[in-house]
């Protein structure tokens, strides 16, 4: 009867310590999948931000090709007008021309720092968007820094319970070996 009932309670205290190791095991695998989860997401949304800065760049790009075309195309209408109103006028006094000269001159100096002032911003844009760049990787590299700390913490968490369930588990079953040596001691002395 006595070892029926120790029976019993060793069989139980086996279903309970089962019972917790599966419950760590599935603790465990919830973190892992809450990892990769959130790896992916960020993965995710980098490559979402990356897509959008190129498309961004490209845009600029093309926007400043289109003005510098804009640019000269005008530049070069306003010159065969004012040349063909040359001709036609057949060039009446040198002076006319020295001052038309100048004026080409400095109109020509005029597209030139419109043409720089817009490549000067153009480049201070790409180092904007470059420097961005660099601060959402870090950012995303921080990001994965600190999850997989967490993760860490959360394994070393579970390894810990892992360790005193069994040392537990070892405690039950060194006193159970002690009462049963002392039971079997006594029946032998009675």
């Amino acid at each position: 009867m006595f070892e029926e009932a120790e029976m019993s309670i060793r069989k139980r205290m086996e279903e309970i310590m089962k019972e917790r190791e599966r419950e760590i095991q599935t603790q465990h695998e919830k973190l892992r999948v809450k990892y990769e989860t959130e790896i992916a997401e960020l993965k995710k949304r980098l490559e979402e931000e990356k897509r959008k800065a190129d498309e961004e760049k490209i845009q600029r790009e093309n926007e400043f090709r289109q003005k510098e075309d804009k640019l000269k195309k005008e530049f070069e209408k306003k010159e065969r007008t004012k040349q063909k109103k040359r001709e036609t006028e057949n060039q009446k006094r040198s002076e006319e021309e020295k001052q038309q000269r100048a004026e080409y001159h400095r109109e020509m100096e005029e597209m030139k720092r419109e043409i720089e002032n817009q490549r000067l911003q153009f480049e201070k844009q790409q180092k904007q968007r470059k420097e961005e760049d660099k601060k959402r990787k870090e950012k995303y590299r921080q990001d994965q820094e600190k999850m997989k700390h967490e993760n860490e913490c959360a394994m070393a968490e579970l390894k810990k319970k892992q360790d005193e369930e069994t040392k537990k588990r070892d405690l039950v079953e060194k006193r159970r070996n002690e009462e049963e040596k002392e039971r079997l001691r006594d029946g032998k002395e009675k």
